[in-house]
């Protein structure tokens, strides 16, 4: 069925989110307190500080930044201690989909593999769905669940700022049980890539927060990089962003949410792991590998690619946003050279990201 042949109860419920969320942010937009303006101190390189401090701008809570290069690692922080850890949002997508490329690798499942084959989701559409399918946004799954308790938790978090996640894995098997696949090739999709790490996990007997952490960051020596189910798993270290407005956003938690954007990190482990993008040593590389057209771009297991943008050179990126951080993860591999940022406010750091990395080609 055509999106534009959805069922009525699906446009009816559209209408009514679209209407509520409008005026959720309305609401919020008036209320606004004003963004945060970075410290004049960092910590770290200062010339680093200095350089995304005029590409992002001021008005932010707190910044870190990786460049890795021939030269070296540089790193540098903003508004925040060393070990604070930040929420990388859809970055995680990025772990998620090197964790697809080991599990081939390693002949636990293949790119088409049938999610139905790995978790109970009985004779529902959405079995039938390879893996590679949800990794490369191509499955049909729409962006987010469409239900009554999905738009209202979306326009909740519109005023209120609160989490609009927090699922359990298996409510998000209903929801998925329960989602058509009309939606077109190419359509960005969180609850594929919240199914994808679920599958992940059960085709290795144990769950993705435990894949993770047995394929990628123990090997790496990622200490404080693992998804939070649960406002109990924060702590002392884990900040609070705001969004673009000024408001004080609450974390984004959830059990089922670690494999699209639930996983938080800090900068010295995103230093290292952009280290193991250029020198090889991260298990799944193969995940950057491109598999399908994505609009302008081309895409692998969750990784992006766009074309000789980078001095005549391949980017290979993802970004990511929650409801108080916005973050970029960019890799030339051509020139051995990668950035990551990650900002306490929900502003994007994408152009930021990719100047850096000019920069970076232009000091070549």
């Amino acid at each position: 069925m055509s999106p534009s042949k959805r069922p009525r109860t699906a446009r009816t419920i559209s209408v009514v989110a679209a209407v509520c969320t409008a005026a959720a942010l309305i609401i919020g937009l008036s209320v606004r307190p004003g963004p945060s303006k970075l410290p004049a101190e960092a910590t770290g390189d200062q010339d680093l500080a200095a350089t995304v401090r005029e590409l992002t701008g001021d008005h932010r809570k707190a910044l870190i930044a990786v460049v890795v290069s021939p030269d070296g690692t540089r790193t540098a922080t903003i508004g925040a201690d060393t070990d604070t850890r930040f929420e990388i949002g859809s970055i995680s997508k990025a772990f998620t989909g090197l964790l697809l490329a080991d599990a081939i690798e390693r002949g636990d499942v293949t790119s088409d593999t049938r999610v139905g084959d790995l978790l109970d989701l009985g004779d529902a559409p959405v079995a039938d769905v390879t893996l590679e399918q949800l990794a490369t946004h191509s499955s049909g799954l729409p962006r987010l669940p469409l239900d009554v308790a999905t738009f209202a938790s979306s326009a909740w978090f519109a005023l209120t700022t609160s989490n609009p996640y927090g699922e359990s894995v298996e409510q998000m098997l209903s929801q998925a049980k329960a989602a058509s696949l009309d939606t077109p090739a190419g359509t960005y999709s969180n609850l594929g890539f919240e199914l994808l790490g679920a599958a992940l996990g059960a085709a290795s007997g144990t769950s993705y927060d435990e894949l993770l952490q047995e394929r990628i960051t123990e090997p790496l020596g990622l200490t404080a990089t693992a998804p939070v189910a649960d406002d109990a798993g924060l702590g002392p270290a884990d900040l609070l962003g705001e969004t673009a407005g000024g408001r004080e956003a609450a974390a984004w938690t959830g059990q089922a949410l670690g494999p699209a954007g639930g996983i938080r990190s800090n900068i010295s482990d995103l230093a290292t792991f952009a280290e193991s993008l250029v020198d090889g040593s991260t298990p799944g590389l193969d995940a950057l590998e491109t598999r399908r057209e994505l609009g302008d771009s081309e895409i692998g297991y969750a990784w992006i690619t766009d074309r000789e943008v980078i001095d005549g050179d391949d980017l290979v990126w993802h970004n990511g946003a929650t409801g108080g951080f916005a973050s970029f993860i960019g890799v030339v591999p051509e020139a051995g050279t990668a950035v990551v940022l990650v900002s306490a406010t929900q502003e994007s750091v994408d152009a930021a990201g990719v100047a850096l990395l000019e920069r970076i080609g232009a000091e070549r």
